[in-house]
């Protein structure tokens, strides 16, 4: 009887095989195909019907663990048949994408708890190909009414993950912001439609304003690339938020014309007009992350992303739709008819360029050897701090959140490269929990790969006689590696000689500042899965790659032996000699004919600043063209300095400042009294720790520098640990702000701030502590706070034509002992901001608090605790539209409900 049953099965299980492929074949087979493409595609059949066989175990795979977040829509039953219909082809999709034509929305509710009462949204599909536009597990936006966002977002992306680990897209952004990337914010949720679960979904930010506000950014313009030509061309980019800046409203169209120059003919004033809107460092870890997690779905066309800083002055790069960690690196096309692949052990390639998948913007970039350098030390800071080992960890945590929701889905599916172009296949659990397992070796392989590349490197030496110096000695030093050298001081003079690729004479150098860099050659791509020849472009199938770069170095006369030149050179990483050098025989040559690396740049023909300080005073100076302070410079300002400055000029420094007036006050005034001068400027990270002391500053008003739009008089962003002590600031005229900050945190005491154009103080992103400020007369409020935490005493503010204080965007503030006085408003809290004042009077105020919602992306008002408090003589004393707002118990005081 058993034997019969198990017949039984068996026959039932060949004829489930059969009826399969049957089904599957029948498709293929009514189509216009030849007999060899049919028989491919019918293997394709086969790989899912093995697909189909696993997911009958899928039952055995249960987790308890269920803490995943869960989203309720509720739609009408036709909804996503009708929003399908809405999304013809990719040619209509192009078309509104480039024309930013907003495609239809349908009606729907929502909720983020099963407990929730329903709010009213719309819905659609989205996404670029038949993939997202599945009805059994569709990609969708969510647009949310503005008094009830999530998160600071009105648009939800709802992305049905493409990979067979789930989360290739969740994770790169996951690990971008640990790094200060500007980066999406994502989660990993189950979608539930009409009380039917659609599955596991990968809920994550739209490119908007809100994107840039999650990342506590200032509002700046987004560019994204998705149909591009080999040649990038502006026209073909969508802006986004272009109306959040007035100034610089072209800068993307300038990067692009500063990275579609010759490569041929490259100069450094190319490469510094470059670096003059790009940011260095947030590039340089942005294709290290790429090259760490092997992401190659950021080609010449398509999953561009770019936002401006308008506080920085630079464009940063977002990672876009990366499926990173070797999603798209399994076997594609003919590849796949494998025993491997049928039998569920095949693996992604982990092998993939160091440099990575090229494209416009790398191709150039690469060309800076100081980019090159610094690209290659945050792989190398990334390999540590993402071990294979944290990395698994930090998996782990993830997967322990999502398991359950993707055994529980029966409609996950993957995109896979199968023969005859790329599809998506379903796939079960136990092919789910193989994924992951790959996911975690792919990172162990891909860790020790970098590992041993960076490590590969070869250092050619050999004596050189010049003819133009024929009583001199020199030594002969090419290179070519990931790593940078340094040379070790410890054994060589602190000073010395090298030949100047530019005009072949003598420079003396600091040994100290010397750097040896690779040089590069361009090579055919060895892998089939990074470049791929689609255009005329010779990079569409090769790459750069290191090569050897020469460097002339004098040498005395009484050096014992080639030995102590072989321990002069050291790992700029790990500082240690070098172990493969090579000798070669003595040269004999002339200055003129020696050859340098022709692809990336020589270091030693970019200019230098050759001055460190600059220092002003003391006397009277008058100042009648800007001061541009670079990173590598300092800035002082002597005591009993006066500086004139003319109208429109300005102090802008990326170096530390230290104007300390202790001992004889520092005053920066107008030229002409009737005529304003532009802004003092402190920006940037090497301004950490910057001094203004006993400083009078009066009579400026904006600039616009760097690309960066400066708003006060005074504006300090992007630093820490800045000290203003005994200050005295002024009528300035046009600016937004008298004194502004942006990213920056330190102390400020003895502050005096009066006749201010628009703001007195304005904080964004900022962390200060404040002692004793005065603060009068404001064109608009006192002091602004944009989610910024301050802590402060003995302040007083008088004559605000609108707000004494204008609490907003999630600050936290913390004072003690307050006075405002004949403003329009004393308090304003808003949008989710905190305020905890002990010792508060608020004198002759039209409103003395007002508590209320002004930013829709926050979702409510402000909060109020006060402690020791006294109204006198204001019009209203307290105006809210929730008492629940106010942490205090009302005695005689006038409360006004909106």
């Amino acid at each position: 009887m058993l034997i019969k049953y198990f017949k039984t099965l068996f026959i039932l299980f060949c004829v489930f095989i059969v009826v399969s492929i049957a089904v599957n074949y029948s498709k293929i087979y009514k189509q216009n195909l030849s007999t060899i493409k049919k028989i491919a595609i019918l293997y394709e059949a086969l790989l899912d019907v093995k697909s189909d066989m696993i997911s009958l175990t899928n039952f055995t795979y249960k987790k308890k663990n269920n803490q995943i977040k869960k989203i309720y829509l509720d739609i009408e039953p036709s909804a996503l048949e009708k929003s399908k219909f809405n999304i013809t082809d990719i040619n209509e999709y192009k078309n509104l994408f480039n024309n930013n034509i907003e495609k239809k929305y349908f009606k729907a509710s929502l909720r983020f708890k099963k407990t929730d009462i329903p709010t009213n949204i719309k819905f659609r599909m989205r996404g670029k190909n038949k993939w997202h536009h599945r009805l059994e597990k569709p990609s969708l936006r969510l647009k949310l009414k503005k008094d009830n966002p999530y998160n600071l977002m009105r648009h939800i992306n709802l992305t049905s993950p493409e990979g067979r680990s789930t989360i290739e897209n969740y994770y790169p952004d996951h690990l971008s912001n640990k790094i200060g990337l500007v980066a999406h914010y994502g989660e990993m949720i189950e979608l539930i439609i009409n009380n039917q679960s659609f599955g596991i979904y990968h809920l994550h930010s739209r490119e908007d304003e809100s994107l840039i506000r999650i990342n506590r950014r200032m509002p700046g313009p987004i560019l994204v690339g998705q149909y591009l030509q080999e040649i990038w061309n502006i026209d073909d980019f969508k802006i986004i938020n272009m109306e959040s800046i007035s100034n610089n409203q072209d800068i993307f169209k300038r990067m692009i014309e500063v990275i579609n120059v010759d490569k041929k003919n490259l100069q450094w004033r190319e490469i510094s007009n470059i670096w003059g809107i790009l940011s260095y460092n947030q590039f340089a870890k942005f294709f290290a992350l790429n090259s760490l997690m092997s992401n190659v779905h950021n080609d010449y066309s398509h999953n561009h992303e770019f936002y401006f800083d308008p506080t920085k002055g630079k464009i940063e790069p977002i990672i876009s739709d990366a499926l990173c960690c070797g999603t798209l690196l399994y076997p594609r096309g003919r590849d796949r008819v494998s025993l491997k692949t049928f039998f569920n052990n095949e693996r992604p390639y982990y092998e993939t360029s160091v440099n990575q998948k090229t494209n416009p913007i790398l191709n150039i970039l690469l060309l800076d050897p100081t980019f090159y350098d610094l690209r290659i030390k945050f792989i190398n800071k990334y390999l540590n701090e993402f071990s294979p080992k944290k990395q698994r960890k930090i998996l782990e945590e993830i997967y322990k959140d999502i398991d359950d929701t993707v055994y529980k889905d029966n409609f996950k599916s993957y995109i896979i490269g199968a023969i005859g172009g790329w599809r998506f296949s379903k796939y079960s659990n136990f092919e789910y929990n193989q994924a992951k397992e790959n996911l975690f070796l792919f990172n162990l392989e891909r860790n020790k790969f970098l590992t041993e590349r960076l490590k590969v490197n070869e250092l050619r030496l050999r004596h050189l006689n010049l003819i133009e110096y024929p009583n001199k000695n020199f030594l002969k030093v090419e290179y070519k590696g990931h790593r940078s050298l340094i040379l070790d001081s410890k054994i060589f003079p602190n000073t010395i000689k090298i030949l100047d690729p530019s005009t072949g004479k003598l420079i003396k150098k600091k040994t100290k500042d010397i750097k040896i860099y690779t040089g590069l050659k361009i090579i055919r791509t060895k892998d089939k899965f990074v470049n791929i020849k689609q255009g005329n472009d010779i990079f569409h199938n090769h790459e750069y790659s290191p090569d050897f770069q020469t460097y002339i170095f004098e040498i005395e006369n009484d050096i014992p032996n080639n030995v102590f030149f072989e321990k002069l050179f050291l790992d700029s990483i790990n500082v240690k000699n070098i172990e493969n050098i090579k000798w070669f025989d003595k040269e004999e040559s002339s200055a003129k004919t020696i050859t340098y690396n022709r692809h990336s740049l020589h270091i030693w023909k970019k200019k230098v600043n050759k001055i460190t300080k600059i220092i002003l005073g003391p006397g009277e100076i008058e100042l009648k063209k800007n001061l541009i302070i670079d990173q590598e410079q300092e800035l002082k300002i002597l005591p009993n300095t006066k500086i004139l400055i003319w109208p429109n000029i300005s102090i802008f420094a990326k170096g530390k400042v230290n104007a300390d007036g202790e001992n004889g006050q520092i005053e920066l005034k107008r030229k002409f009294e009737d005529k304003h001068w532009g802004n003092f400027s402190i920006n940037g990270s090497k301004t950490n720790g910057s001094i203004l002391k006993k400083i009078d500053i009066s009579g400026g008003s904006f600039s616009n520098i760097h690309n960066i739009s400066s708003s006060g008089m005074l504006s300090i962003s992007w630093n820490k640990d800045i000290t203003l002590s005994d200050i005295k600031i002024s009528n300035n005229s046009l600016g937004d702000d008298t004194l502004h900050f942006s990213n920056s945190s330190g102390d400020i005491s003895n502050l005096e701030i009066s006749n201010c154009y628009g703001d007195c103080i304005d904080f964004d992103y900022s962390k200060y502590s404040l002692n004793n400020l005065v603060i009068e007369d404001s064109v608009n409020d006192g002091i602004d706070f944009m989610e910024s935490n301050i802590e402060g005493t003995n302040i007083e503010i008088s004559n605000s034509l609108d707000k004494g204080l204008s609490v907003g965007e999630a600050s936290k503030i913390k004072l003690n002992n307050l006075t405002i006085s004949n403003s329009n408003i004393g308090i304003a809290v808003k949008d989710k901001s905190k305020i905890n004042i002990n010792n508060i009077k608020l004198l002759n105020n039209l409103v003395g608090v007002d508590i209320y919602k002004k930013n829709w992306r926050y979702g409510k008002e402000g909060e109020i605790y006060f402690e020791n408090y006294e109204f006198v003589s204001n019009q209203v004393d307290i105006s809210t539209i929730d008492l629940k707002s106010i942490k205090f118990k009302p005695r005689n005081i006038k409360v006004s409900i909106k």
